[in-house]
């Protein structure tokens, strides 16, 4: 047995043995740590990307609503326009019929404004959500690689834990051998 000078039986071999099972512990205890916090990336990275399927479910369906509308407004303003072209033609006669085909136009015309407002707010609802959408793949992405850089790290550290206890088993193996 190789002694360090002192009559305690602790050799060096078991000194260097006992510094690298303390570093491999701290390189494990390290490569935990950063495995959970990869994951805890990645969980956020799924959170985000589900957030942006939702947000773009959304945003398509505020869209057709908004087409919907804006086909019904052109729909209604051909009908107005043939009212009021109507009871244009009508208002130097003035009567009854004009007074019908103006007050038809006007009831065409209002119900077309509410098309309008309708469309406008599924507008501006489809252009929240795109942001939405936007905003949860950036995020997505910025998690993701947060999850990538912390799975480096953590192999890194897990190298290390391998060669530390690599170099306990070699020292070990090369005592043995030399008895």
């Amino acid at each position: 047995m190789v002694s360090n000078g002192s009559d305690s039986g602790v050799s060096i071999l078991d000194l260097m043995c006992k510094d690298q099972h303390s570093a491999a512990l701290d390189h494990k205890r390290r490569r935990d740590e950063l495995s959970k916090e990869s994951k805890n990336w990645m969980e956020l990275c799924k959170k985000y990307n589900e957030m942006s399927k939702t947000a773009s479910v959304k945003a398509a369906e505020a869209k057709k609503e908004r087409d919907e509308c804006n086909a019904k407004i052109k729909e209604l303003k051909e009908k107005r326009n043939e009212y009021h072209a109507k009871a244009a033609s009508l208002k130097e006669k003035g009567g009854d019929e004009y007074e019908a085909a103006r007050l038809e136009g006007n009831k065409i015309h209002e119900e077309m404004m509410s098309y309008t407002k309708r469309g406008q707010l599924a507008h501006s609802q489809m252009i929240q959500f795109y942001d939405d959408v936007n905003v949860s793949k950036k995020l997505a992405t910025a998690a993701y690689k947060k999850s990538k850089e912390c799975r480096k790290m953590a192999d890194k550290e897990h190298e290390a834990f391998v060669g530390s206890m690599k170099f306990i088993k070699d020292m070990k193996d090369d005592m043995e051998s030399d008895k």
